[in-house]
């Protein structure tokens, strides 16, 4: 589970209190985390505060990818839909009989 803060800045990711650089350590879990800042040509417009729990490293990265996609999305119209990083999904469940 990611918590995201985007607020106006030049560009600081912090996950957990530390440097995303120094909290994965690996340059592709770090890649994945500022994907949606690439695809969107912002990676110094926003500082970015991410709160993570829970899972293994690729988890984490992936759902702090999910969590800048969303609030990007939620600032303004973006490729972010266009490039899959959120998925819309529509699921019914079927009533059952009681």
């Amino acid at each position: 589970v990611a918590r995201v803060f985007l607020r106006e800045g030049n560009g600081d990711i912090k996950v957990n209190g530390k440097k995303v650089d120094d909290y994965f350590g690996n340059p592709s879990f770090v890649y994945v985390v500022k994907q949606p800042l690439a695809v969107t040509d912002t990676e110094t417009k926003y500082d970015i505060l991410i709160n993570v729990k829970g899972g293994g490293p690729s988890g984490q990265a992936g759902a702090c990818r999910h969590g800048i996609a969303r609030s990007q999305a939620a600032r303004s119209s973006s490729p972010i839909l266009a490039m899959g990083m959120i998925c819309l999904t529509l699921m019914m469940t079927e009533v059952s009989p009681a």
